[in-house]
């Protein structure tokens, strides 16, 4: 099938972009897709394929635009609704080898991603998550606040994390929730023992898991000071939930409770609709000894395989640099479904990368944090709570 001759070698191409050799994320710099004619290039050229087998997004965009794209910039983005309403997909269902389905929102369908294979999702999705939450270990004892994969196979986000637990997770790092339980007695027990063996560790887990967590901390009274080192990923928010937790106030807390420095706590942006991932900059800069203004901690790092741009909700347009705008993103490692997507997020452009400040207030609540939303309405005494997982 022709398809696969055009995917096989795009893939090839896309790939070695992704594992191109970076010690930190300042090599980024020097990415071939750094170059902007380079990365229009390979964009338009994954545009094109996807145009002719993407039946969708082929009618998508004959609809919404009458001239063909000539940059990267120009190519139409596709709404995350869309994965909710239609199959968006460059290939046969025969022929799938996986699918994420998006977070449980107050619509009762899921939006689907679809993908061929994995691979290009890994390789992206390790390169950058190394780079930006270990610049300075090669591994780490890993302890996760959502289910193990076995529970929730069609999660980008756990099995984002299982990739790194297998690349980057010593022994000894484990999943805190299972059937649908999150055991707040083990955890709590873990994290004394890598206290009192000065070891370092990685919490991760969705915002929400770490509120229930510091409720849990003070409702026993019990404050941590973790060993050197530890760090933590949150991802996930809280728009449109029942309880919401101003990240500022969040990111003090963990850090008077479990004693970890605020340039150690990294947020992580993504979405089941994109492959690739964006993070904080505030750990990376600090380790690579730099002075940075203390606004950059919560700056996203963009991987050169993406474009992020900040359009005007009206006209489509760009805004400028420091002006509010909905998030757009051009992920060249989406090849199998679309390569330009349009967010319902908000977010303003800033120096070198981008900050995520919410959703609009049309937008239904998504995210991973919806999964651990009800942790809150359990017996915080008892050591297991049970919560529901979508």
């Amino acid at each position: 099938m022709r398809w696969q001759q055009h995917y096989t070698a795009l893939f090839e191409e896309i790939k070695a972009y992704l594992c191109w050799p970076a010690k930190k994320i300042s090599d980024y710099r020097q990415h071939p897709l750094a170059n902007d004619a380079a990365f229009s290039d390979l964009a338009l050229r994954i545009f094109e394929f996807q145009f002719r087998y993407n039946r969708f997004y082929r009618h998508y965009v004959k609809l919404h635009s009458a001239t063909e794209p000539s940059s990267w910039r120009e190519i139409p983005p596709l709404w995350t609704t869309a994965f909710k309403r239609a199959r968006i997909a460059c290939f046969p269902k025969s022929h799938r080898c996986a699918y994420f389905l998006t977070s449980g929102t107050t619509e009762s369908q899921a939006g689907v991603h679809e993908f061929r294979d994995l691979d290009l999702y890994e390789c992206g999705a390790m390169a950058l998550f190394c780079l930006a939450t270990l610049p300075d270990l090669p591994k780490i004892k890993m302890f996760f606040l959502t289910p193990a994969p076995r529970e929730v196979p069609h999660s980008s986000l756990v099995f984002m994390l299982e990739c790194a637990r297998q690349s980057f997770g010593t022994t000894g790092s484990r999943y805190f929730l299972s059937n649908d339980q999150l055991d707040t007695h083990q955890f709590l027990k873990a994290l004394r023992r890598a206290s009192e063996e000065s070891e370092p560790v990685f919490v991760l887990g969705t915002s929400f898991a770490f509120v229930y967590l510091l409720d849990a901390l003070r409702c026993h009274g019990i404050r941590f000071a973790l060993p050197k080192g530890s760090r933590i990923l949150e991802t996930g928010g809280f728009k449109g939930r029942v309880r919401e937790v101003p990240k500022d106030k969040l990111y003090h807390e963990l850090e008077a409770w479990l004693g970890i420095s605020r340039p150690y706590i990294v947020n992580e942006y993504g979405m089941t609709e994109l492959s690739s991932q964006f993070y904080d900059a505030g750990l990376s800069l600090t380790v690579s000894g730099h002075a940075f203004p203390q606004n950059w901690l919560s700056m996203k790092i963009a991987p050169p395989w993406t474009r992020v741009v900040i359009v005007d909700p009206c006209s489509g347009e760009e805004v400028l640099p420091g002006h509010r705008g909905l998030i757009r993103i051009y992920d060249l490692a989406n090849l199998g479904s679309v390569v330009s997507i349009q967010t319902e997020d908000v977010g303003v452009k800033c120096r070198e990368g981008f900050e995520v400040l919410g959703r609009i207030a049309s937008a239904p609540a998504r995210g991973c944090s919806l999964d651990a939303e009800n942790l809150l309405v359990g017996d915080l005494t008892h050591a297991a709570v049970p919560i529901r997982q979508n």
